[in-house]
């Protein structure tokens, strides 16, 4: 356990890192007596129900002495300090990148629908226009169906090389996948859109959270452009 402790103040949390700084880091090797385990030892031993009932008894007897020593008592106090947790560095979720690559990927389905304008499958994109999901199940639908009609065509002249129909085939299934792609990105921004609600952020594992960005936060934000975007 003391081995696991001190991988994890170097935040290391992966076993099979956990295994390569056993064999690496001397102090590590010490601790586990030379011997190095697997990842899967390593694993399990995180799992299981005697770590837990480890970190309970010595979470209660680390309370119990804090409290004997008069460092603290039976009241809890908020002061407001900030403090960056290890785990889910990237859960949070800022509205101005999700209205930024909602954009972006918008402009990219104008182009695709554009190519296919060219390709004779649908009428011309307007300039402006702003795609919805409706209207891309219809394209899809569309380019489906010329997809089994080509299906057809390469068969009835497979033996011609090179085969027209199935270089436009290829051509069309990239399209149409590029399409689905799309489409399942604009639904991912407008359901983030909803979870925002009258906020500008929120974090991926606890919806009701908002973000806040500290000082030493990975994306290395200073703290006066924090301000200004909550």
């Amino acid at each position: 356990m003391t081995y696991h402790h001190l991988a994890y103040t170097y935040e290391i949390f992966s076993s099979r890192k956990i295994k390569k700084l056993a064999r690496e880091n001397t102090p590590a090797g010490w601790l586990t007596a030379d011997p190095v385990p697997s990842y899967r030892t390593i694993c399990r031993f995180c799992i299981s129900d005697k770590l837990a009932n480890l970190t309970h008894q010595s979470l209660k007897k680390l309370t119990s002495f804090l409290k004997d020593t008069g460092v603290i008592d039976d009241g809890t106090f908020t002061d407001g300090t900030k403090i960056l947790a290890d785990a889910n560095k990237y859960s949070f979720m800022w509205r101005k990148n999700t209205i930024r690559f909602d954009k972006m990927n918008r402009d990219q389905l104008v182009s695709i629908l554009g190519e296919l304008h060219e390709a004779k499958l649908i009428s011309e994109v307007p300039a402006g226009f702003d795609p919805m999901k409706s209207m891309l199940d219809a394209v899809i639908g569309k380019v489906e169906d010329k997809l089994v009609t080509l299906d057809e065509e390469v068969q009835a002249i497979r033996k011609i090389s090179p085969n027209p129909a199935k270089k436009q085939r290829r051509l069309l299934k990239s399209q149409c996948r590029k399409l689905d792609q799309r489409r399942d990105k604009m639904i991912e921004h407008q359901q983030q859109q909803a979870t925002y609600g009258q906020r500008n952020s929120y974090s991926k594992t606890d919806y009701d959270a908002i973000c806040m960005r500290v000082n030493e936060d990975p994306m290395q934000t200073s703290l006066q452009s924090s301000n200004r975007n909550e």
